[in-house]
Parts: structure tokens; sequence; C-alpha cells
């Protein structure tokens, strides 16, 4: 039980230092696109995300504050096949740029 605890928080701190490395002036919102749409349907413990998890869902700053703290993200950032920070960077790109107060929000999935 508590090789498997130290694994979670060891998971958390690598995520959490991987976000706060990331560069919220980077990332490309096609590759988050597909990226988001793929794989943040399913957690990384194998549980099932909401339908309405979309870039709409969430104001610019809201999504801005999720990445910084990846608690506030669903699954806390924990997605299977999202493992790199280019990834995350991709996937907030996308977020960001569809945010529901954004130019161009997410109008349907």
């Amino acid at each position: 039980m508590f090789r498997k605890a130290m694994l979670v928080v060891l998971a958390v701190v690598f995520m959490a230092t991987n976000v706060f490395a990331m560069d919220f002036n980077a990332g490309d919102g096609r590759k988050g696109k597909r990226l988001w749409k793929r794989y943040h349907t399913k957690c990384a413990d194998g549980t099932k995300l909401s339908a309405k998890a979309g870039a709409a869902t969430r104001t610019q700053a809201q999504w801005k504050d999720a990445f910084q703290n990846p608690a506030k993200l669903p699954c806390g950032g924990q997605w299977e096949g999202i493992k790199t920070t280019e990834d995350m960077q991709d996937a907030f790109r996308y977020l960001y740029d569809h945010a529901a107060d954004s130019d161009q929000p997410e109008t349907c999935g």
C-alpha cells in the first residue's frame, strides 16, 4: 500500500514539475485537439470523464489556472497517453484557444 501511495505522489510531482515548466505561448492547437479528444475521455486510472469536459466549459483564465495547478485538471492531469510537456502544451493551446471567452469558442466536439 505504501509503495502504491508513493508512486501516486511521485506521478503528481512529475506532472506538476512538467506543467510548471510549460511555455504557455507554445503548443500546436491542432495536435492538442487530437490529443484531447483521444485521451481526455479516459483517465490514467481507467475511469471515464464526462462528455462535457470540452474546451468551452472553462474560460481562458480557468484553463491557464488549471494547467498551472494540475489537481484542478480533469483526472488531475493524468490522462492516458499524454505524457510529455509538449503534449501538455499542445492540449493547453487547444483548450485555451477554444475556451468559452476566446475569439473562437468550441461549439461542438
